[in-house]
């Protein structure tokens, strides 16, 4: 993971767990990145760093857009502003488009749920997965997250 602050800092936490780093952990990573190169290598994929505004609406019909704004309601405020507003633009610009799209973001976990999977992105399929965090505070306070991925094929 990588993650900035506000001053853009670099803004993850290492070195209390040094097992992380053993040599087969980084192996497995190492392998999966080339994994990852080699399927890249076999289709036409491009890669952008831009405004959600623009990707969408630059976007063509063969297109899959691949969305992972910050979790609305989830201590999105690190970075920058994440909020109800940006989440209803992005909703409306994939539905304008009609373009097939996936969204990352959170479905639940012990102490509430993502409201905006019912009051904004309803209409569309869902996929969920149970995750553990293993990045952030003390480990014994944190609880696994159900993944969700919306999905409009």
């Amino acid at each position: 993971m990588i993650r900035f602050n506000k001053k853009g800092g670099f803004n993850v936490p290492f070195c209390r767990k040094p097992q992380r780093f053993e040599q087969a952990y980084i192996t497995k990573i190492v392998n999966q990145f080339s994994y990852v190169q080699t399927l890249l290598s076999y289709h036409d994929f491009e890669f952008r760093c831009q405004d959600f505004e623009v990707t969408i609406n630059n976007s063509s019909k063969n297109d899959v857009i691949y969305c992972d704004p910050p979790y609305i309601g989830r201590h999105v405020d690190y970075y920058n502003g994440w909020d109800e507003k940006h989440e209803i633009k992005l909703n409306e610009l994939l539905n304008k488009s009609k373009r097939r799209f996936i969204l990352s973001t959170w479905h639940s976990n012990n102490y509430r749920e993502n409201k905006y999977l019912n009051i904004i992105w309803n209409k569309f399929s869902v996929l969920t997965r149970e995750h553990f965090y293993h990045i952030g505070g003390f480990e014994k306070n944190r609880n696994p997250m159900l993944e969700a991925l919306v999905i409009l094929r």
